[in-house]
């Protein structure tokens, strides 16, 4: 990856949870991470719990996003065995890191990377997703329905079939491209375009704002209420 040792992240955050916190953000110097996992009435709060876990994990050489995702992962599962087991329970995650000369990413559910470079967004991370699991086996993508973009096949805390989450996985990253981590729910609505607008604010607290007030306009427009958003925009800067 065309970056050198001493690159170093610029995050900016922002979300709207309309009930209890669902978002957890982390962010440092090397590493960057959300996760977001709505309250379905449990008694404990997950962020709660996400956060005990988070600060549970010891210190271990890069990476160490799959230890972060799998102690949140054993977290929640035990909240839903304190309370039996609740439908729809899991949490979206997606954590980056630098680790050396590259830089990876772990992910799980229908959380979303994209990559602004140039001026132009990428989709690096759509979705651990029924849509993706179909792309990959082949399908024709305009044989999709929007139901396989909803459907996801990981989700941390919940009864899966397979893996929790994936990776780490390799990002094609160059200095300055310009992150953005988020989520499903954020991104309904909104186009190319209005990442592209969202993404050109001038440093990363401003563009993570930027994302949630265009997904407040979609959501208006389409007239959903109560809607939950999310964004974590990491600049890659030299240090």
């Amino acid at each position: 990856m065309p970056y050198r040792s001493t690159t170093t992240f610029r995050c900016g955050s922002a979300s709207r949870d309309p009930a209890k916190p669902a978002t957890v953000f982390a962010c440092d110097a090397r590493s960057a991470l959300l996760v977001y996992c709505p309250d379905p009435g449990m008694r404990r709060l997950p962020v709660d719990v996400i956060r005990e876990a988070l600060a549970g994990v010891a210190p271990h050489p890069p990476p160490q996003g799959p230890r972060q995702l799998a102690a949140i992962d054993a977290a929640l599962r035990g909240l839903v065995d304190e309370v039996g087991d609740t439908f729809g329970f899991g949490g979206d995650a997606l954590s980056l890191e630098l680790v050396g000369d590259g830089l990876v990413y772990c992910a799980s559910g229908n959380a979303r990377l994209h990559r602004l470079r140039g001026g132009r967004v990428n989709t690096l991370f759509g979705g651990d997703t029924a849509a993706r699991q179909a792309l990959e086996a082949g399908a024709d993508p305009l044989s999709l329905s929007p139901q396989h973009e909803v459907f996801v096949v990981s989700s941390l805390g919940a009864r899966c079939a397979g893996p929790a989450w994936r990776g780490p996985t390799p990002l094609d990253v160059e200095p300055g491209d310009r992150l953005l981590v988020t989520t499903f729910p954020t991104m309904a609505g909104l186009t190319t375009d209005d990442l592209e607008r969202a993404l050109a604010a001038p440093d990363p607290e401003r563009a993570a704002r930027a994302v949630l007030a265009r997904s407040a306009r979609a959501a208006r427009s389409e007239q959903r209420s109560g809607w939950f958003a999310q964004a974590l925009v990491v600049d890659l800067a030299a240090a």
